[in-house]
């Protein structure tokens, strides 16, 4: 079985803007766990620091990454961030490219890269 764990650069591109960053991950059997942090950086010129920690599982080359928290960095105590379900395919690239989608159904495309 494929090992996912390492670190990975992610970035991702959503509706309002993009989120580059990178990811810590740990496998044990099919199970996923990690963190990921990165900066949001949005159309309008806001931008944040998030850091979430990700639950999920990998299974024949399907990758499932789900936030259960987070933590939002920024000057600005009323910064939101909306929890997000991943889900994507390891390629021959060794890269995991898949989708997002959010609690308020904003969608997007992610690539991660594997660093080490």
């Amino acid at each position: 079985m494929i090992d996912l764990t390492g670190f990975w650069r992610f970035k991702e591109e959503f509706d309002y803007g993009e989120k580059v960053g990178e990811a810590r991950l740990f496998q044990k059997g099919s199970l996923l766990s990690g963190s990921l942090v990165f900066k949001e950086r949005l159309q309008s010129g806001d931008s944040m620091m998030v850091r979430t920690t990700l639950s999920g599982k990998y299974s024949e080359g399907k990758v499932i990454l789900n936030d259960i928290s987070y933590t939002v960095f920024s000057d600005n105590p009323d910064e939101e961030y909306l929890l997000e379900d991943r889900e994507g395919a390891l390629n021959v690239k060794d890269q995991v490219v898949g989708s997002i989608m959010d609690n308020d159904a904003v969608g997007g495309v992610f690539v991660m890269d594997r660093i080490f």
